[in-house]
């Protein structure tokens, strides 16, 4: 961690921003244009004032506001029959009765939905509402059309998963956003050994790929036109193994901000 790996001194930006240098502001002058050079320069001298402050008062990786990770090794998981599509019920509500709200006398929240992986049958991680398990039988999604089968073959048992909060976090120099995420660690125990915590991906984003970027100005003649891009550093909640024998290679990731330890 500790610097932003991406080149902005290139084409089409140039920001060829030098610290050293000791230019605090840029001062547009009438009669003169102005350079996209400037307009990104302008940015990153802006950018160095947070970031300075920002290293006095947190160590890279330091969690800002919000952002509290959580492990529950409390879930179960739920296997659904080979024809069924878990990602259906991602973040519903399940029952053993019907459709209706609030039906059934087993009730659950689904935390994370996997479709089936290899031999592994379609699983729902689930946290209880009312009742103490599904049998075999039907599930349905509650508010929704959509049902599933139970399993026939062991098809509940312990889980465990890490949650993360919408937060933010100090990272290379930028106050960056966490948004709410769940991570399944073990999909079929409740014993994890883990390093968790989280990626940081680099990247720069156009409106090829996000249409809002295009010029909202209706009416216009340069209404939908590309416009300037966009930097992003996006924080993805992870687990690293911690099998290594070599402490350098069990702990060091130059992407990675370790939260938490579950052995």
């Amino acid at each position: 961690m500790g610097n932003v790996t991406t080149d902005f001194n290139v084409n089409p930006y140039y920001d060829d921003f030098n610290e050293d240098k000791g230019f605090l502001r840029v001062l547009f002058r009438p009669g003169f244009a102005v350079q996209g050079r400037e307009l990104t320069q302008l940015q990153t001298i802006l950018q160095k004032q947070v970031s300075r402050f920002g290293d006095h008062m947190f160590k890279d990786g330091s969690k800002v506001l919000g952002g509290e990770v959580t492990l529950d090794t409390e879930v179960k998981y739920l296997k659904l029959s080979s024809s069924d599509t878990a990602s259906t019920f991602a973040n519903g509500i399940i029952n053993d009765n019907s459709a209706t709200v609030g039906a059934g006398t087993t009730r659950a929240q689904v935390l994370a939905a996997i479709n089936s992986v290899g031999s592994d049958a379609p699983t729902l991680i689930i946290k209880y509402l009312s009742g103490t398990a599904f049998t075999s039988g039907t599930v349905f999604l509650e508010g929704t059309t959509s049902t599933a089968t139970v399993n026939a073959t062991l098809p509940t048992g312990n889980s465990s998963i890490v949650n993360i909060n919408r937060g933010v976090y100090f990272v290379n120099g930028f106050f960056v956003l966490v948004l709410p995420q769940t991570l399944v660690l073990n999909k079929y125990n409740n014993t994890p050994t883990f390093r968790i915590g989280l990626t940081t991906t680099e990247s720069i984003v156009d409106s090829a790929t996000e249409t809002t970027l295009l010029d909202p100005a209706s009416g216009t003649t340069n209404a939908n036109a590309p416009g300037a891009n966009r930097f992003k550093i996006e924080l993805t909640l992870a687990k690293k193994e911690t099998s290594s024998t070599d402490p350098v290679v069990a702990n060091a990731d130059s992407n990675f901000i370790e939260l938490m330890r579950v052995e």
